[in-house]
């Protein structure tokens, strides 16, 4: 599990700690609202893929815990057609799918979430 110590042992830095920890918290929140979310919506990602109940969800909340962080200039979403400016002082950039897989929930396989965190100084 991805703690603080274990945080510790991957990097010193102490604001991509906290992103880290806001990835995770994210995670969580999905976790636990997991069961009540499954089934397709009318819209489509930017990838035309009809969006399933989950990904929005996912993508709400993964929003709301990346916005959190004052560290975070920026963020990406599959489920999103414009890159979200969120902090002109923010250090990093994060891009991500929600759901990787999500279309095969349904049959018992596995599925995660995909991060790609940037340090950048020059987004926004």
């Amino acid at each position: 599990m991805l703690n603080k110590n274990a945080l510790r042992a991957l990097t010193d830095d102490l604001q991509l700690q906290e992103l880290f920890l806001n990835i995770l918290e994210g995670c969580m929140d999905f976790y636990q609202a997991l069961d009540s979310k499954s089934g397709y919506t009318v819209d489509t990602n930017e990838s035309g893929d009809v969006q399933l109940k989950m990904d929005v969800l996912s993508d709400g909340l993964f929003i709301k815990h990346l916005s959190a962080n004052k560290n975070v200039g920026l963020i990406a979403s599959e489920e999103q057609a414009d890159v979200k400016k969120l902090n002109a002082k923010g250090k990093y950039g994060v891009c991500y799918d929600p759901v990787d897989g999500s279309s095969i929930v349904d049959a018992n396989l596995s599925f995660g979430s995909v991060f790609g965190v940037y340090e950048t100084d020059d987004f926004i």
